[in-house]
């Protein structure tokens, strides 16, 4: 029996350069891009990622938070409309809503700079995973085993105060290479 991680088997479905993801796609080219990406749900936390990021008042940045339901439910629903709200709310607070191909979801990842887990709760995550093909740094919150799936350039936040905070510091950076030295990596003194 061999164990193997989480991402062992992923592979890139598209291979896209971060100019090209954009221009398809329809994004400001000199942008900082924030993404939160996949299934919309409660859990997931993309509302408070949209939340922080507003309080957060940054310049020439956009968050984009791009997915579908899931399930159909009350709640997802009710969780849905209240994402519309608070993207119509905001000039740089994007949500994209309708399923993703495989294709599609590398797409938005290489067009990012920094791929969002805003998550509440969560065991592991295939995003992360991904972001990592792409050589994407990623924000995440220290819930169940994301602090583990961490690398190098992430920064890790504990509640909607710190993430405000790790928005900022992830803009004022000037390349990835700097949040690795400077960067609050949690996954290390955890």
């Amino acid at each position: 029996m061999q164990i193997c991680p989480h991402h062992a088997d992923f592979r890139k479905f598209r291979d896209i350069s971060r100019e090209a993801a954009r221009d398809e796609l329809g994004l400001p080219p000199d942008d900082k891009i924030f993404l939160c990406i996949g299934f919309i749900q409660r859990h997931k936390g993309f509302d408070r990622a949209m939340r922080a990021f507003e309080k957060a008042s940054l310049t020439k940045t956009q968050l984009y938070v791009v997915g579908s339901l899931r399930l159909e439910y009350h709640d997802t629903i009710e969780y849905l409309a209240e994402l519309h709200s608070l993207a119509q709310a905001s000039a740089n607070v994007h949500l994209q809503e309708h399923f993703l191909t495989d294709e599609e979801f590398d797409t938005w990842i290489a067009a990012s700079d920094w791929v969002v887990l805003p998550y509440r709760e969560i065991w592991s995550s295939s995003v992360a995973a991904r972001a990592r093909l792409f050589h994407r740094p990623a924000i995440l919150s220290t819930v169940g085993g994301l602090p583990e799936q961490g690398a190098d350039g992430d920064l890790f936040f504990d509640d909607d105060e710190e993430l405000v905070q790790v928005f900022r510091r992830a803009t004022e950076a000037q390349n990835e290479q700097s949040i690795s030295v400077a960067g609050m990596s949690r996954a290390e003194s955890a």
